[in-house]
C-alpha cells in the first residue's frame, strides 16, 4: 500500500507503474503518515491528475477507485492491478514497487522483469472449475498466513483482497494457476504436470546391465508446491550418503551433497518450471555418481540465470529472500561444500527444459 498526503501527478504515475510491474496494490490519497485524513483532496482534482498519470504509463496502467469520508476529509482507494506486461514511464523509467518506495530499474534488471512477466501471465489465469470451497486446503493456507504475519507483513485489507493481491485469485474470488498451485488440496486434479517423480538408479545409466530399467526406487509426489517440496526434500534425503567427520571435539555432517545446494534446485525447479507444458512433471534422478533436477521448460533465449518465471508461485512456495540469485548461490554453495558445481545444460526455448545435475562429493 502507499500512501499519498494530497495529489501528486509525477508520484501517482510513478507508483501506478511501480505497483502494475510488481503485484498490485491500493493507493491512499489524503491520509498522512499516521492514518488521519489531511482534508486536502477532492474527488474531481484526483479524477484529472489519475487520468493524466495513466496516460503517462507505457502502456497505460487501467486502475479503479472509491472515495470514502473521513472525519478530517475525504480518502480516496486507488486500486492497481498487477499486469502482465513491463510498463514504463513516458520518459522511459522502469520501476517497481520494494517495500515503501519506488524503485528504477535498469539494464539487466530490466531484462529480468520482462521474462518473469512474459511467464508470469500462465500462472495468473482462471482454472477452469476450480473453487476455493471445494478445492482448496484451508491448513496450508493458515499455515501461510501464520508464515506472512510472522516476517511481519501487516493485514491492510481482508482476506479476499489480500489473495487476489498475492496473486491467488481473480478479482472475483476464482482460483488462479498460481493459487491452485499454492494452496489446492490437489493441485494435480487440474494440473497433472505440477508433481514431481524422484527415481533412484543403482548404477551411473538409468538402464541396467541387462537393458532393464536399473532404478531401485520411485515415488510419484504430489499436493501443494509447498508440501511437494518437502517431500522431495525428505525423500532425498532418505537416499542420500550421510558421512560424518570429527572437527575437535565436534561431530560434523559429511553429505554427498551440500544441503543449500539440493533444496534450491529443488525449489527452483518446483518454482519456475513451465507449467504450460502439460505430460511433463520436474524429474529428480539420483545415480550412484551425480544427482539430476530436471525442470520442463527451458530459460527464455535471451536469459541466463536467473530464470524468473511464475514470480508469484516463487515468492509464496519458495524459501529464497526476492532479490537473491538462487542459481549463483548454489554454485557457491557446492564448491565450499566440497562438491563440483552444479551444470546447467543449455535450453532451447519453452520446448525444452532446465537441466541442473550435481556431482557426488567425498562421504
Amino acid at each position: 500500500m502507499a500512501i499519498l498526503p494530497e495529489v501528486d501527478g509525477d508520484l501517482l504515475a510513478e507508483t501506478l507503474v511501480a505497483f502494475a510491474n510488481t503485484d498490485g496494490g491500493t493507493i491512499m490519497v489524503g491520509l498522512d503518515a499516521q492514518g488521519q485524513a489531511t482534508g486536502r483532496v477532492t474527488p474531481e482534482e484526483l479524477e484529472g491528475a489519475l487520468q493524466a498519470a495513466e496516460n503517462r504509463c507505457r502502456p497505460p496502467v487501467h486502475t479503479s477507485w472509491e472515495q470514502s469520508e473521513a472525519p478530517g476529509g475525504p480518502v480516496i482507494a486507488i486500486t492497481v492491478p498487477r499486469s502482465t506486461g513491463l510498463h514504463t514511464l513516458d520518459d522511459g523509467r522502469v520501476l517497481v514497487r520494494q517495500g515503501k518506495e519506488n524503485r528504477p530499474l535498469g539494464g539487466d534488471s530490466i531484462r529480468h522483469l520482462a521474462s518473469g512477466k512474459e511467464g508470469g501471465s500462465f500462472e495468473e489465469q482462471e482454472v477452469a472449475g476450480a473453487s476455493q470451497a471445494e478445492d482448496w486446503d484451508s491448513e496450508v493456507l493458515d499455515e501461510y498466513l501464520q508464515k506472512r504475519e510472522e516476517r511481519g507483513a501487516a493485514r491492510t485489507t481482508g482476506l479476499k483482497q489480500l489473495l487476489f493481491e498475492i496473486g491467488a485469485t481473480t478479482p472475483e474470488g476464482n482460483p488462479t494457476v498460481a493459487g491452485v498451485l499454492l494452496f489446492g488440496r490437489r493441485p494435480q486434479t487440474f494440473l497433472p504436470q505440477s508433481g514431481v517423480v524422484f527415481v533412484k538408479f543403482v548404477g551411473i545409466e538409468p538402464r541396467a546391465a541387462d537393458g532393464l530399467a536399473g532404478y531401485g526406487r520411485r515415488e510419484e509426489i504430489q499436493g501443494p508446491l509447498a508440501r511437494v517440496i518437502e517431500r522431495a526434500w525428505n525423500v532425498i534425503w532418505e537416499e542420500m550418503r550421510v558421512g560424518a567427520v570429527v572437527n575437535g571435539l565436534a561431530r560434523e555432517e559429511n553429505l554427498t551433497y551440500p544441503r543449500f545446494a539440493v533444496r534450491e534446485a529443488l525449489v527452483n525447479a518446483v518454482c519456475h518450471r513451465d507449467y504450460r507444458l502439460g505430460g511433463r512433471r520436474v524429474e529428480i534422478r539420483m545415480f550412484s555418481d551425480r544427482l539430476e533436477v530436471i525442470s520442463p521448460g527451458g530459460l527464455p533465449a535471451y536469459v541466463t540465470a536467473p530464470r524468473r518465471r511464475n514470480p508469484t508461485v516463487r515468492r509464496r512456495a519458495g524459501s529464497q529472500p526476492a532479490g537473491t540469485f538462487g542459481h549463483q548461490q548454489t554454485l557457491r554453495r557446492s564448491r565450499t561444500g566440497g562438491c563440483e558445481p552444479p551444470v546447467r545444460e543449455p535450453s532451447q526455448g519453452y520446448s525444452s527444459q532446465d537441466h541442473v545435475g550435481l556431482r557426488a562429493g567425498p562421504t
